[in-house]
């Protein structure tokens, strides 16, 4: 590369750096960038421009910065120097980095592997990282556990247990029953849940009750996806709906409401 290309490169790189890291860290970013150090001028320090808006501004080198910050601009910088179609693996890649950064994190990775075609894998303890990742990348995770038995380590898929496409058997069967009470759903076919009637279930007014509600049940240890799934059953109860909770959990077992009383069939003129 000649020296003029090189000079773009770091240009883009440091603009990219400064749009990255504004995002991360509470004082404002002003810009990032690299100098050469040394007597032979053939290593680099890191500077960065940080200040809260309207106040006076100063500078930082890399002895300044915290470890978050500096494995996250390592990361960004990989990101941006990797040839198109490369493979970057990132051992404990949230590693130094407040948990409510995660989302931030996710973002930057999935948007600067589509734009250069790289491909990421990561590694990670922390479940703030899986809930940022959100359901739309379950196909993606992979979760490494020990066996009890052998003391191997061994990798499961996230979606394998629950997730019909990934079923060692039956797959088909098991998707057409379920395209079956999909249909049914969306036809209002009782005794399944009609898609109409969440604009009623959730309307704001609903929504209202539960927020003022819920605390309440916070105290008593009961979480807010318990509230709603009580919330869901008594809805359907009250319109005459029969209603089974399909869980272990007996303390959400009992919100199953009262099944309506069966209807006597007449009987025919003998």
């Amino acid at each position: 590369m000649t020296k003029k290309s090189i000079d773009v490169l770091k240009t883009e790189v440091e603009k990219t750096l400064t749009h990255y890291l504004k995002t991360l860290p509470e004082r404002d970013i002003k810009r990032v960038w690299t100098e050469p150090v040394g007597k032979f001028g053939t290593d680099a320090m890191l500077y960065c421009e940080e200040g809260w808006a309207g106040a006076p501004s100063h500078e930082i080198d890399a002895r300044g910065m915290s470890d978050g910050t500096l494995r996250y601009l390592a990361i960004v910088t990989a990101m941006l120097i990797r040839p198109p179609g490369s493979l970057l693996v990132i051992e404990e890649v949230d590693n130094g980095l407040h948990p409510s950064r995660a989302s931030l994190l996710i973002e930057m990775l999935r948007t600067l592997g589509k734009e250069r075609g790289i491909d990421v894998i990561v590694t990670t303890h922390n479940p703030a990282l899986l809930d940022a990742a959100g359901v739309r990348m379950f196909p993606f995770i992979t979760v490494a556990h020990r066996d009890s038995v052998t003391g191997a380590s061994r990798l499961t898929h996230i979606e394998t247990g629950n997730h019909i496409a990934q079923a060692p058997h039956s797959r088909k069967e098991r998707a057409e029953a379920l395209a079956d009470l999909i249909c049914k759903s969306a036809d209002e076919v009782t005794p399944w849940a009609a898609f109409a009637h969440q604009t009623e279930l959730w309307s704001p007014a609903r929504l209202k009750t539960l927020a003022d509600t819920w605390p309440g049940l916070a105290a008593q240890r009961i979480s807010l996806g318990d509230a709603t799934i009580r919330d869901v059953a008594e809805y359907y109860g009250e319109m005459g709906c029969r209603v089974e909770i399909l869980t272990g959990d007996q303390g959400l077992k009992a919100y199953e409401p009262a099944s309506p009383p069966a209807i006597p069939r007449r009987r025919r003129p003998g």
